[in-house]
């Protein structure tokens, strides 16, 4: 595939703060001579029970999350089993990963561990082979043409990012515009009117963990007329220029008791069934022109996803698609999970989080398996994030329909989106 051949030399990591100011990877990886791919790894607050293991030291410092333990593993078991292999045999470097690990679910070196050296060889890999990521990720991914993804803006924080009473994570703003740089902007300027109408009703709001607004609210659906007002102050009309989405992220408020799941919005004062949620979603989708649900019901929930899948997909809102049901706790990027959805006929959509699985190749694999489904592809970041823009790439070489990278605010989050106009710039 590369015609350039060069060995891994060494592969080092250390100990660096995410955006939480929580412990995390940075990890590098040399080349024999010279090339060095370097890769930081992000971390979720609202995570599925499936996903890779973190590898936390569990001692006094840091309150027993570093990962002092977890670079120690990429500094001596990883860098002695990688030396000499060639950086550009990607699937190789995974599969020795893997190999090396040994467990089901990475928990022996840590997802983390395996994941930083994943995405550290792929850069250096890039760098061998002179090609920008995302290119090289491209040929990774056997993908002979690229596009730009849609951003989602999570414009207003809830659930676990926030500690302001909204059980829905994540309100999304979706610009409905082609040109990235464009829709940049449009969430850039409704984020800050948003801001701004806080301010001028002397509403108290925070920041949450993914940089958009955590004011305290009443109702579980104030965010989307607060956004629809900031929006229409701009001219921006919702249905044609852009569209409302959630991460219901309904692990965080589901109440599971012998396979009766029950789900509790304390805003609203009610306990609601899983059809009665669904019936909810439905009404938010008529009444705010949703055009995603992300995990609106628990990952275990699986009758209730294939209930919820039955009665939403047919949806068509105004900008004229058919909704995305997006499963991320129900498929934490893994390609066999995500078959047995397809089987099941649960959702039609998946987040794709390569910190999840665990590689790189294991987060292709999930993409072509979606892909092969007709299954939207939705790169996305991690609520504890760093400055590393690796998803940026990812999500173009790889042609996810979408990318969210939380507010266009934060540094941690704004990387990816320069990241992802710096290419859009590059492939007109």
């Amino acid at each position: 595939m590369f015609n350039k051949k060069e060995k891994i030399k060494k592969v080092m990591a250390r100990q660096i703060l995410d955006s939480r100011g929580v412990p995390t990877l940075e990890v590098a990886v040399q080349t024999a001579f010279g090339a060095i791919g370097t890769a930081s790894v992000p971390s979720g607050a609202s995570t599925g029970t499936k996903e890779a293991v973190e590898l936390r030291d569990n001692e006094k410092s840091y309150f027993g999350k570093g990962v002092s333990l977890a670079c120690q593993n990429v500094n001596t078991e990883i860098n002695t089993a990688l030396n000499g292999v060639e950086v550009t045999d990607q699937k190789k470097i995974d599969e020795i990963l893997i190999k090396l690990d040994g467990t089901e679910n990475k928990a022996r070196l840590g997802g983390n561990s395996l994941i930083g050296v994943s995405m550290a060889c792929a850069r250096a890999g890039a760098v061998m082979a002179n090609l920008p990521l995302y290119e090289y990720l491209a040929r990774l991914g056997g993908v002979k043409k690229y596009s730009m993804p849609r951003p989602m803006f999570n414009l207003i924080n809830g659930g676990l990012h926030a500690f302001n009473g909204l059980a829905i994570q994540e309100y999304l703003f979706i610009p409905q515009v082609k040109n990235f740089s464009e829709a940049v902007r449009m969430g850039a300027e409704t984020h800050h009117i948003i801001a701004e109408l806080l301010k001028s009703r002397h509403m108290y709001s925070g920041v949450g963990d993914e940089g958009g607004e955590a004011p305290k609210l009443k109702s579980n659906t104030e965010p989307f007329v607060l956004i629809i007002e900031a929006a229409g102050k701009l001219g921006f009309k919702l249905g044609e220029d852009y569209g409302l989405g959630i991460d219901a992220a309904a692990n965080s408020f589901v109440q599971n008791v012998n396979d009766n799941f029950n789900y509790k919005l304390e805003l609203e004062g009610k306990t609601f069934s899983s059809l009665e949620l669904i019936d909810l979603y439905e009404k938010w989708i008529s009444d705010f022109k949703l055009v995603l649900i992300e995990d609106g019901l628990a990952e275990t929930d699986l009758e209730g996803w294939k209930l919820m899948t039955k009665i939403l997909s047919d949806k068509i809102h105004v900008v004229g698609q058919k909704l995305e049901i997006v499963g991320d706790d129900l498929f934490v990027t893994d390609a066999r999970r995500l078959i047995d959805g397809v089987r099941e006929k649960m959702a039609n959509a998946v987040i794709i989080k390569p910190n999840q699985v665990g590689t790189v190749t294991e987060t292709i694999a999930t993409i072509k398996a979606a892909k092969a489904h007709n299954y939207a592809c939705v790169a996305s970041h991690r609520s504890g994030d760093t400055i590393d823009t690796f998803i940026a790439d990812l999500a173009v070489g790889l042609n996810c329909e979408y990318i969210k990278a939380g507010a266009p605010a934060r540094g941690e989050r704004v990387a990816k989106y320069n990241r992802l106009m710096e290419i859009s710039e590059q492939i007109i």
